[in-house]
């Protein structure tokens, strides 16, 4: 499977939540940009970490529990969403560069999600 891309710009110091939803393509599109059914995450867990431009990490969220400032990302098994949730402490440590979403379901590790992040800071 070849990750997904969506470049995100975020706002210094806000809250930020997204719901991600991972389905299948939907087998009648040749195409594959039709979207099909969720992708069962049922006893998976996820990672979604940011980077800075040289690849250091500066924040990193799990669906084993919150960071210390309170941070989520929380697994809908049978629907097959990811929710990010993102306090302004959190949002703070964020800067330009990078980020990637990753499940792992048993022996299973999948990165659905890759992208850019840009950062607008509070003038």
């Amino acid at each position: 499977m070849i990750a997904g891309t969506a470049n995100l710009t975020l706002q210094a110091g806000d809250t930020y939540c997204e719901t991600v939803a991972w389905t299948t393509s939907d087998p009648t599109d040749p195409t594959g940009k039709t979207p099909g059914p969720a992708v069962d995450l049922t006893g998976a867990s996820a990672k979604l970490s940011f980077y800075n431009a040289q690849l250091a990490s500066v924040l990193t969220l799990s669906t084993s529990g919150a960071t210390t400032n309170g941070s989520t990302l929380t697994i809908d098994g049978k629907a097959g969403t990811i929710t990010i949730l993102i306090l302004p402490a959190d949002s703070d440590l964020i800067v330009a560069g990078s980020y990637s979403l990753i499940v792992t379901q048993g022996i299973y590790v999948s990165t659905i999600l890759t992208g850019t992040v840009a950062v607008n800071e509070v003038l």
